[in-house]
């Protein structure tokens, strides 16, 4: 039988900075299938295994949403 302990903070399984745009990111932040409660130390080993909310995983982030958005604006002068 496993241990229960109480879940400290919610986890978003699909990260909200991976959204392309605000719109996006406020469904993934409040989409219930999206969320998971965790114990801290189990929220923070899988953000560990998955790299994100380092540097590098908000900064990439950012740049495909730009890009995204750059190629949204390009098309309406297409």
């Amino acid at each position: 039988m496993g241990v229960y302990t109480l879940a400290e903070c919610v986890h978003h399984k699909k990260p909200v900075e991976d959204g392309r745009d605000e719109a996006e990111m406020i469904a993934l932040a409040y989409d219930p299938e999206n969320l998971q409660p965790l114990c801290r130390k189990h929220h923070d080993e899988i953000h560990n295994r998955m790299g994100s909310h380092s540097h590098q995983h908000s900064k990439a982030a950012a740049e495909a949403r730009n890009e995204a958005q750059a190629a949204n604006i390009l098309s309406l002068f297409e």
